[in-house]
């Protein structure tokens, strides 16, 4: 039979707090993944900062740093350099939405399935039509009622 004040010491195992500062979060990860993307093009430079937004620890930048340097060696020859950490960088923080790929479902396989029917881009372009024809029924309402605005 274990009595309240047995119980009490069974569960108090801690017998001091070590406090964890973190190395990295949002706001500096751009600097940290700078450094281990030394060469990476300055012409890409906008997408490291976009990206380092939302790598909110050392191991995720680590992996994505180290897979990165990786695979750039391997694909490629180092055209595409971008797009290559732009498929790193999201298998590593979307990493569910990346494991369902294999299944044919989540949000970049039917983006990229989208993309390839070019459904993707017959919505934009049936919008943009939309836009077009709205602004030109504004563009003559308007010269409408400045012609009658003239014949005054």
């Amino acid at each position: 039979m274990i009595f309240f004040s047995e119980l009490i010491y069974a569960l108090n195992f801690f017998d001091f707090i070590v406090p964890v500062v973190p190395v990295l979060d949002a706001r500096n990860a751009y600097t940290h993944l700078k450094n281990k993307l030394k060469d990476f093009p300055v012409k890409d430079d906008v997408l490291l900062k976009q990206t380092s937004l939302y790598i909110t620890d050392m191991r995720s930048l680590h992996n994505i740093a180290n897979e990165f340097n990786l695979f750039r060696r391997m694909v490629d020859e180092n055209k595409n350099e971008a797009k290559i950490f732009a498929v790193i960088f999201y298998k590593n923080i979307y990493t569910q939405d990346y494991s369902l790929i294999d299944k044919e479902a989540g949000g970049l396989y039917f983006f990229i399935k989208n993309y390839c029917l070019k459904k993707l881009q017959e919505n934009y372009f049936s919008s943009l039509n939309e836009r077009e024809s709205n602004l030109s029924a504004k563009l003559e309402k308007l010269k409408k009622s400045q012609h009658h605005h003239l014949l005054m």
